[in-house]
């Protein structure tokens, strides 16, 4: 999965799934949207070894898919009491849109 790769396929839902399930493992579940979501890209990069953009970019499509959820709203202030948390099955998570 390094950035060719990413480049020349989107990851598909398994590859999503087992690294939903890499950042359960290895991460609490991140408070606060912004810090929260950087610690998750910066996992993706050590576990993938793979550049700042390609986990960025898993970041957003992990996100985008119903793997990982933000608890509120990400335009609430940083001291709201929500965090991150992990869906390694998105299809048993109600949906909720991104960024909202």
């Amino acid at each position: 999965m390094r950035s060719i790769l990413y480049q020349t396929k989107p990851p598909d839902a398994g590859t999503l799934a087992g690294l939903t399930r890499q950042l359960d493992d290895d991460l609490t579940a991140p408070r606060h949207y912004i810090p929260g979501k950087t610690k998750i890209r910066d996992t993706i990069m050590e576990i993938l070894a793979c550049s700042a953009s390609d986990a960025e970019a898993l970041t957003d499509a992990l996100e985008a898919r119903g793997f990982i959820a933000f608890s509120g709203s990400p335009r609430q202030m940083e001291g709201a009491p929500h965090s991150w948390s992990f869906h390694p099955h998105p299809e048993s998570v109600t949906p909720r849109p991104v960024g909202g």
